[in-house]
């Protein structure tokens, strides 16, 4: 449990760095708009190629790969980000 709390706390002081994003943080919480679908709404989960998604009350599982994405972090970032490049484990993209 110690391990998983310092990674935790490391992954929250490297997020941002003067402002910007270093690397992007773990989605859980953030509201994603698909530029491809045009589907909006907050992720409750995530895995290695998905995203599980509350939309109006619906959970919706759209894939990363081939998909475009705005992110509208919890901390007032607004990150644009190809799904391939998050397409991996969030813990791998996170650090």
């Amino acid at each position: 449990m110690r391990y998983l709390a310092e990674l935790m706390d490391s992954v929250a002081k490297r997020t941002f760095l003067n402002g910007s994003f270093l690397k992007y943080p773990m989605l859980i919480g953030d509201d994603v708009y698909i530029k491809d679908t045009g589907i909006k709404g907050r992720v409750v989960d995530e895995t290695k190629n998905t995203l599980l998604m509350n939309v109006g009350g619906k959970l919706v599982r759209a894939m990363k790969k081939g998909k475009r994405f705005v992110i509208y972090s919890k901390y007032g970032k607004e990150v644009r980000v190809r799904g391939d490049e998050i397409n991996m484990r969030p813990w791998e993209y996170a650090i």
